[in-house]
């Protein structure tokens, strides 16, 4: 019995089955970010997947283009606080 096997993997089939997209990487410790598309394993916001989320639920640039401001500042604001405090 491994957590991949009784944890992970169900509940990536539960969530593709709702409609998510899911990248599994199967067993073990991930060595690549970018499968999981990321930059580096410090990464932990996808601005280009919530961006175009937001551009897609809301079908207006404009609000698409506050949001993505948002996010770049929530991005830049966290890497300020990970990185000087």
């Amino acid at each position: 019995m491994s957590e991949y096997s009784e944890v992970e993997r169900p509940f990536l089939l539960q969530l593709a089955e709702q409609g998510w997209s899911t990248i599994d990487q199967g067993r073990g410790v991930p060595q690549d970010p970018k499968p999981s598309m990321r930059e580096s394993f410090r990464q932990w916001l996808l601005p280009e997947v919530f961006n175009e989320a937001i551009r897609a639920r809301n079908g207006c640039d404009s609000v698409a283009l506050r949001w993505t401001y948002r996010v770049d500042r929530m991005h830049i604001n966290y890497k300020h606080f990970i990185y000087c405090y």
